[in-house]
C-alpha cells in the first residue's frame, strides 16, 4: 500500500527512539541496528561512523532497512574501543551479495581479539585471539540469502552458530586487548581490506556466552531485542475513512522507524475525501492470470505441473493437441567390435642369453677371486634351470686351515684349547663372602642414606632385560617404536642411578 499524504498533517506517525529490551540488557556491550549510515549503539551509546572509509549505502529490504557494504571501500568503526570479557557473544544478520576470502562481518582484531566473517572455502568463520583461521568454520553462505551468524566464546572454546544451529567448535583462549570494533571490513591497516560485499542490518556484542536455546530464539524472533512503547499518537478520524483505533501496531519493516499505513475502505480505485483533503488514492495490486504457453503443434494450452505419462509415444506421431508426454529414449543396438580378440591370456617368456659374468680389475690384469681373509672362492657358475626363470649365481668357498699366532707363550696352540693344570684336581671350596653391612653404631641418618643408595629399602633399580630386536629393510614404524621403548627403559634406569648417586 502506498503512503497516505494528508495536507497539513503528518506524513508518517511521529516516532520515539528505539530502546533495548530490558531482558537483553544483561551483558550488553553493543547492539547496533544498522538502519542509518551513522549507526547508533542502543546498549551503551557507542557511535559508529565510516572514519577514513566510505559510508555504506542505506537500502530497504523485505525485513526492513539495512546497510549495503560494497566489498571494497565501505566500513564502519566504533568511537570507543572495547575489551571482550572472559566469555562473550558476537552476532550479525547479513545477506551476502558475493563471497570473498576472509570477508569481515564484525571484528576487533583476529590476532588479539575476535573475527566473525567468511573463510576461503565459502563458509562462515569464527576466530578468537589468533585461533587457527580454518579451525572453526561452517554453514553455507548463499548469495542473496539472509543469515543469522553468531560466534560464542565460553572461556575455553569458540562455538559457531548459523541460523540458530551449531556448526563448529574449537578450543580457544580469551583476548585481553582493547580494540576498536569494525563492521564490514578489516580496519587495522588504515584503508578497508578483506571487505564484505552485501547487507548487514543488526550487530550485537555481549559480555556473556549465549545458550543454544537463546540463540535459536533470537534467530526466530529478532524483534525481541527492542523495546517498542505502546503509544497512540494518531487520533481516530472516521470521517476520512482512517482507522486509528488500535494503539499498538506491529513493526514489520524496520527496527528504527515505524510507518503506519491506514486501511482504506474503498469501493473502486479511488475514494472521495471528507472535506478538504481531496482524493485519497490507493495503488492497486494487480492480479496476474496464469501464464499461457503456446503449443508448437496446436493452439491448445499446455498445463504446468501435470505428471507425464511414462508410456512410449508411437514414432509416427509428430504433432498433437493433447498433453505433452515423455521424450523418446533412443534404442541403442548391441555394440559390435570389428576385431575379434583371442580369449586366451597373453604370456611373454623372457629367455636370458647371458655371457659370462666379468668384473674389471682396477688393480692389475689378474683374475678377480671372491674371498674373505684366507677363504678363496671357486670360479662362479651360472645355471638357468627353467629357461624363463631367474638367473642364480652360486659361490663355493674353499677354506684353508685356520691358524692362530700365540703371542703369550712359545708353546703351540691346539685347536684353541688351553689346559690349566690347576683345573685337573678338585678346586678348593671358595669361602662365601658376606655382603658388607652397615657397622653397628652408625648414626640413623647415615644408615638410612646408605640403605637408600644401596637399594635396601625396596627401591632397587632394575635394569631392563636384554631384548633381541629385528628390523626390516626399511624398518617399519612398529620396529622403530620398539627400539625407542627399549632405549628409553635403559635410559630411565641409568638416570635413576645417576640421580641417586648425585643425591
Amino acid at each position: 500500500m502506498a503512503d497516505i499524504i494528508l495536507l497539513r498533517r503528518f506524513k508518517a506517525q511521529p516516532q520515539i527512539p528505539v530502546e533495548l529490551a530490558p531482558q537483553w540488557k544483561r551483558g550488553a556491550v553493543i547492539v547496533a541496528p544498522l538502519t542509518e549510515q551513522f549507526a547508533r549503539d542502543i546498549a551503551t551509546g557507542n557511535i559508529f561512523s565510516p572514519g577514513a572509509a566510505a559510508a555504506p549505502a542505506l537500502v530497504a529490504k523485505n525485513q526492513g532497512r539495512a546497510l549495503y557494504f560494497n566489498g571494497s571501500t565501505t566500513r564502519l568503526q566504533s568511537a570507543r574501543a572495547i575489551t571482550p570479557g572472559a566469555a562473550f557473544t558476537v552476532f550479525a544478520w547479513c545477506r551476502p551479495a558475493a563471497l570473498s576470502a576472509y570477508a569481515r562481518l564484525v571484528e576487533t582484531d583476529h590476532a588479539s581479539g575476535f573475527f566473525l566473517g567468511l573463510n576461503t572455502g565459502g563458509k562462515y568463520c569464527w576466530i578468537v585471539n589468533n585461533g587457527t583461521p580454518e579451525g572453526c568454520v561452517g554453514g553455507a553462505p548463499t548469495v542473496g540469502q539472509r543469515d543469522f551468524v553468531c560466534g560464542v566464546f565460553d572461556g575455553s572454546n569458540r562455538i559457531l552458530y548459523v541460523n540458530g544451529a551449531q556448526v563448529a567448535i574449537s578450543p580457544a583462549t580469551a583476548p585481553s586487548v582493547a580494540r576498536t570494533v569494525y563492521i564490514g571490513a578489516y580496519g587495522l591497516g588504515g584503508a578497508p581490506s578483506y571487505a564484505f560485499n552485501g547487507d548487514i542490518d543488526t550487530v550485537g556484542i555481549f559480555d556473556r556466552a549465549f545458550a543454544p536455546a537463546e540463540i535459536f530464539a533470537l534467530r526466530e524472533n529478532p524483534w525481541q531485542l527492542f523495546k517498542i512503547l505502546a503509544r497512540k499518537l494518531w487520533s481516530g478520524d472516521t470521517g476520512l475513512g482512517l482507522g486509528g483505533v488500535a494503539a499498538i501496531q506491529v513493526n514489520s519493516g524496520s527496527a528504527v522507524e515505524i510507518t503506519q499505513h491506514h486501511a482504506l475502505a474503498v469501493a473502486g480505485l479511488t475514494q472521495a475525501g471528507g472535506t478538504t483533503a481531496g482524493k485519497i488514492e490507493q495503488n492497486q495490486v494487480l492480479v496476474a492470470t496464469a501464464p499461457v504457453q503456446s503449443n508448437l503443434g496446436s493452439t491448445a494450452g499446455i498445463t504446468r505441473g501435470v505428471a507425464l505419462a511414462g508410456a512410449v509415444i508411437a514414432s509416427d506421431r509428430t504433432l498433437s493437441a493433447g498433453e505433452v508426454s515423455q521424450a523418446h529414449m533412443l534404442g541403442v543396438g548391441a555394440l559390435a567390435q570389428g576385431k575379434a580378440l583371442p580369449g586366451e591370456a597373453i604370456t611373454q617368456a623372457h629367455i636370458l642369453a647371458e655371457a659370462d659374468l666379468a668384473q674389471l680389475n682396477a688393480g692389475g690384469f689378474l683374475s678377480i677371486s671372491i674371498g674373505s681373509g684366507t677363504l678363496v672362492g671357486k670360479p662362479s657358475t651360472q645355471a638357468n634351470a627353467s629357461g624363463t626363470g631367474g638367473v642364480t649365481q652360486t659361490h663355493s668357498l674353499v677354506a684353508t686351515f685356520c691358524s692362530q699366532i700365540n703371542k703369550a707363550s712359545a708353546k703351540a696352540i691346539s685347536d684353541g684349547v688351553v689346559i690349566e693344570s690347576a683345573l685337573i684336581n678338585k678346586p678348593v671350596e671358595a669361602i662365601h663372602i658376606k655382603k658388607p653391612g652397615i657397622p653397628v653404631g652408625t648414626p640413623p641418618w647415615l644408615k638410612i642414606m646408605l640403605e637408600i643408595l644401596t637399594g635396601r629399602r625396596g627401591n632397587r633399580i632394575t635394569l631392563p632385560a636384554f631384548r633381541t630386536l629385528t628390523f626390516s629393510a626399511p624398518p617399519t614404524q612398529a620396529e622403530c617404536e620398539a627400539l625407542y621403548a627399549y632405549i628409553n627403559s635403559v635410559r630411565d634406569s641409568l638416570e635413576q642411578l645417576i640421580s641417586r648417586m648425585d643425591g
